[in-house]
């Protein structure tokens, strides 16, 4: 599988251009024994096949690594960052995801540690093993749970959590934005987490008390149908993790958040819908604003990483 991955995530950035995906400039098979070919496995002596060969492609060097290790060492120095910081960064997840479905690229695996960073601040999207071209839908093994409900635990939709995902995909038209659609819960539980310090919940499970609350109010109330997100962070009443820290948020914010977090994939916003929302828009002008009265200086997000490098 990792070999097959490996093919995927070349085949895919290979067929992207875009400054927020990492650019590829290859792909190798290495082992111990063997010069690079291009073939991925060889007979021995007696005629038999030798288990395939790893597989590997060649990026950039990132100097400051991954958003997982920014976020981490913010935390680590005690480094005060704004919110329009951090809404920045997820501005420019939110353009660089933007690209990938408008490209027909579903992720599948978006967190901090799958964000790269330039040395000009610019966000990059890596790691695309679990991806899907959705323009090649009958290339992948979407019969197969094993490659169904792959991702990382902690940012899984909860369709794909409580194995509703196989069901969804046999009844629908689009295969393709039912895949688009769990980018967009991971993205939310992202900027969450980047947000705040801390995850929502461990997994969206009903099995899990702090997701549970969640679902049951959101559905409940019906939540992703109104039209504030004072009236839609109020609906779910009583104090626990999630509701004390997304209230801490701007309306408008609150709003989009939780219009990315619908529990029903149906109703869960789409990318255009978070890129057009006045959240972003407003983001996007004060970041404008930003650039243009500190023509000359390094991005903020550079400034940060160079601050932390040399805290920690």
């Amino acid at each position: 599988m990792y070999t097959l991955d490996s093919l995927n995530e070349y085949m895919i950035l290979r067929k992207l251009n875009s400054k927020y995906v990492t650019p590829v400039y290859g792909l190798f098979r290495y082992d111990e024994r063997t010069r690079i070919d291009g073939v991925e496995s060889r007979s021995n002596s007696s005629g038999d096949h030798e288990k395939p060969l790893n597989l590997c492609i060649m990026l950039d060097y990132y100097q400051y690594s991954d958003l997982l290790h920014l976020i981490t060492d913010i935390r680590k120095s005690n480094i005060h960052v704004s919110s329009l910081f951090k809404d920045s960064i997820f501005s420019q997840l939110v353009m660089g995801l933007k690209y990938l479905h408008g490209s027909g690229i579903a992720h599948r695996d978006i967190k901090p540690e799958n964000i790269l960073i330039d040395d000009k601040g610019v966000l990059k999207y890596a790691d695309f093993g679990y991806a899907i071209d959705t323009c090649k839908i009958p290339d992948y093994p979407i019969d197969k749970e094993s490659f169904v409900y792959r991702g990382t635990a902690s940012f899984k939709a909860p369709e794909i959590v409580n194995f509703k995902l196989m069901k969804i995909l046999s009844k629908c038209d689009d295969i393709g934005e039912v895949f688009r659609s769990t980018d967009i819960w991971s993205l939310a539980i992202l900027y969450y987490q980047m947000r705040f310090m801390s995850k929502p919940w461990r997994t969206a499970s009903l099995s899990d008390k702090e997701y549970s609350r969640f679902e049951e109010k959101y559905r409940m109330k019906n939540i992703g149908g109104m039209k504030t997100g004072f009236d839609m962070v109020r609906s779910f009443k009583g104090e626990f993790s999630f509701t004390t820290n997304i209230k801490l948020l701007k309306d408008d914010a609150i709003f989009a958040i939780l219009k990315m977090l619908d529990p029903d994939n149906l109703k869960r916003w789409c990318i255009g819908d978070v890129y057009r929302s006045s959240w972003m828009v407003s983001t996007r002008m004060l970041v404008e604003e930003y650039s243009r009265t500190h023509k000359g200086e390094p991005n903020e997000l550079v400034k940060v990483a160079r601050s932390v490098e040399t805290s920690v």
